[in-house]
């Protein structure tokens, strides 16, 4: 099940990269699956991991796929990875926490690799036009006091 997720994820996002980079998305998910093997053996849980952003951000994915190629459980654990993007960064961040406060252990523990893969990618200073920034804020506000970093 683990190598169908590998492969359903690359297929996905193919063409994605994460926000403002050049690495390629896929990465992201593969770290998050690597990240949850560490905590827990239990296939559906790792698989779901993998998938978790493809209905959120790839937009020929949906519930039903993921239900008709992993089962219920797996699509119901990528449905609680999923965030509304209607939503600003603060709303869906903000909303996610207090999610995660009270979701099933499974939920947490592919909530707390996602956390965990991002925040080992975000750099420490960003350069625009020649001009390096510190990364103070990320989200909504990124950026926003353009402090330089000395």
């Amino acid at each position: 099940m683990i190598e169908r997720a590998k492969a359903f994820a690359t297929l996905a996002h193919e063409g994605q990269f994460r926000k403002g980079t050049t690495r390629p998305y896929i990465v992201h998910p593969l770290e998050v699956g690597e990240i949850v093997a560490t905590m827990t053996d239990d296939e559906e849980i790792i698989s779901a991991a993998i998938l978790h952003d493809t209905i959120e951000d790839c937009k020929s994915v949906t519930e039903t796929m993921i239900r008709a190629q992993f089962g219920e459980r797996v699509a119901h654990l990528v449905m609680q990875e999923s965030e509304d993007k209607s939503k600003t960064w603060m709303e869906r961040k903000s909303a996610t926490i207090e999610f995660l406060k009270k979701a099933p252990k499974e939920v947490q523990v592919i909530g707390l690799a996602d956390k965990e893969a991002v925040s080992i990618t975000i750099p420490d200073t960003v350069t625009i036009d020649g001009v390096t920034y510190k990364v103070t804020e990320i989200g909504d506000g990124a950026f926003k006091d353009n402090k330089r970093k000395n």
